[in-house]
């Protein structure tokens, strides 16, 4: 059997008690510069050992005992209280801590299961039948139960890694630093032992980077792609209408054939983010569903769903297809400029090339920010050009070129209906004059994105975000001749991107609506 809450013994202290002191010191990491570490002991848990009442027990003490003969699967709730972690934060690392003391030595092989819940739950009711089946969420019973599944990590690895769970539910819509975190741990005898008995001071050890709130220093905004009207699209709309943020970039292909009429696709939009509101800025980036040669146009996206912004539109005078705008006003920390490449709207084609009306108004769009003192440019667009999905390029390689050489800061794409972090790429007279298209060119790249960590004006990083909903998604190959270029593929999950900008930084994240991946990284001025 397994049991948790035995009383602590006198004789032993455990290790999170003291976190302070050499040994505290030693046995963890140190953390980053700027960074913040909190360490919280187990408050109260929930037995189902067999000997346990039906309903459950709750415990205050912060050991786990556990005991095994090596046959039976069994589970415990424990709770986390009041963590200390304020809301927005980047968490850099999460770690459950597992302080063992074995006795004897034909010892069982036990794994952690966990999933977390984001408020302050009562461990109501705890089935005790769990020795032939393994635990899910459905078979607790306490309040509430929003479940995000980690997986399993042995107890042997003594710190199990929940820091991609414990950055999804401090993003939650809600959280306060006052709030708790629970997980289910559940124990599986791996082999036979007449008894083995471990003791488990357990704590929780975070390290976050502080929040870099929107207002008058920063901003907040999302960015999506491929929508429809599918239930995947729902799903993304609520995840992103519980978190407030600025604006959102409407990266193209709005409606496919789910939905009538342009204005029927704008209502069930503005119906799905009510927090939001009816005013919330939509900003449109037209894509190749909503061009001159389809049923359903641009310009009557526009109409109900119109610029919020106040944008400044380029000569072509069309919103959604060339403009950009500076965010926030009056002490801008980005400006965000919105192109239609590859895209014929109102009979103009939005192509860059080299010396053209086009490439000239872009240039001088990037340059107009550096110029005003401006942090940040960001260039927004609906297809690709490098890419380990499925797409060719179709915006060509020269625009590509021209971005890398401003060194524009993120480049957001859509079309490819999956997600793609790129490397950060420059381009250099001598050994990257140009960025290879249908292959790879190690020379371009500047930082290779293993650490989820960029330095600012060092190269562009691109994103490509396909996966808000709508149609299938599109599989990613490490084999295409352009995956060199990626930092980050996935083609499994549904979602959106997010981004909080500040004078200093850009925070990136990618947002899970409908499936378990997740990225972050961050580009930093030096």
């Amino acid at each position: 059997m397994i049991r948790f809450g035995e009383a602590r013994r006198a004789s032993r202290v455990p290790l999170w008690l003291i976190p302070l002191t050499v040994a505290g010191l030693l046995a963890a990491a140190i953390p980053a510069a700027g960074s913040s570490v909190v360490q919280v002991a187990v408050a109260t848990g929930s037995d189902d050992a067999e000997e346990s009442p039906a309903g459950g027990v709750s415990l205050t003490s912060s050991d786990l005992e556990l005991v095994t003969d090596g046959t039976k699967v069994q589970s415990v709730g424990v709770r986390f209280a009041s963590l200390g972690v304020p809301p927005r934060a980047t968490i850099r690392s999460a770690r459950i801590q597992f302080r063992t003391d074995e006795v004897g030595t034909d010892a069982a092989s036990l794994t952690i299961a966990a999933q977390a819940a984001d408020s302050a739950p009562t461990f109501q009711s705890v089935s005790r039948d769990v020795s032939s089946r393994p635990r899910t969420a459905a078979s607790v019973a306490w309040t509430p139960a929003p479940w995000t599944t980690v997986g399993e990590a042995g107890v042997d690895q003594r710190t199990p890694d929940l820091t991609a769970v414990v950055a999804e539910v401090v993003a939650r819509p809600g959280w306060t630093e006052g709030n708790a975190i629970a997980f289910i741990i559940t124990g599986t005898g791996r082999r036979t032992a007449d008894s083995l008995e471990g003791r488990y001071a357990t704590s929780l050890r975070i390290e976050f980077d502080p929040p870099s709130l929107p207002g008058p220093a920063g901003v907040t905004f999302t960015v999506g792609g491929d929508y429809g009207a599918a239930a995947t699209t729902v799903a993304s709309l609520a995840a992103m209408d519980a978190i407030p943020h600025d604006f959102h970039m409407a990266n193209g292909d709005f409606a496919y054939s789910d939905t009538a009429t342009e204005q029927e696709w704008c209502d069930f939009v503005l119906a799905r983010i009510p927090a939001l509101g009816p005013a919330f800025p939509f900003e449109l980036v037209v894509g190749d569903a909503e061009t001159d040669s389809q049923p359903k146009k641009l310009v009557n996206y526009v109409a109900c769903l119109p610029d919020r912004l106040s944008a400044t539109l380029s000569p072509t005078n069309q919103f959604g297809a060339e403009y950009f705008f500076d965010y926030p006003p009056g002490a801008p920390v980005i400006r965000m400029i919105a192109i239609g490449a590859d895209q014929k709207v109102n009979g103009i084609r939005y192509r860059y090339l080299s010396g053209n009306a086009r490439y000239t108004w872009l240039a001088a769009t990037i340059d107009g920010a550096r110029t005003a003192g401006i942090p940040w440019v960001a260039v927004a667009m609906h297809e690709v050009c490098q890419s380990a999905g499925k797409k060719a390029c179709t915006v060509g390689g020269t625009l590509m070129d021209l971005l890398f050489a401003k060194r524009v800061d993120l480049i957001l794409q859509a079309h490819d209906h999956n997600y793609q972090r790129s490397k950060q790429i420059a381009l250099d007279a001598s050994v990257c004059p140009s960025a290879p298209v249908g292959g790879f060119d190690a020379a371009c790249v500047a930082d290779d994105g293993s650490d989820d960590d960029y330095l600012k004006g060092a190269g562009s990083v691109f994103v490509i975000n396909g996966a808000f909903g709508g149609r299938g998604l599109s599989a990613v190959s490490t084999a295409d001749p352009e995956a060199g270029y990626f930092a980050e593929l996935d083609s499994s999950t549904r979602g959106f991107s997010l981004y909080t900008v500040t004078a200093t930084r850009i925070e990136g994240r990618f947002v899970n609506s409908v499936g378990s991946f997740t990225d972050a990284f961050v580009i930093r001025a030096p």
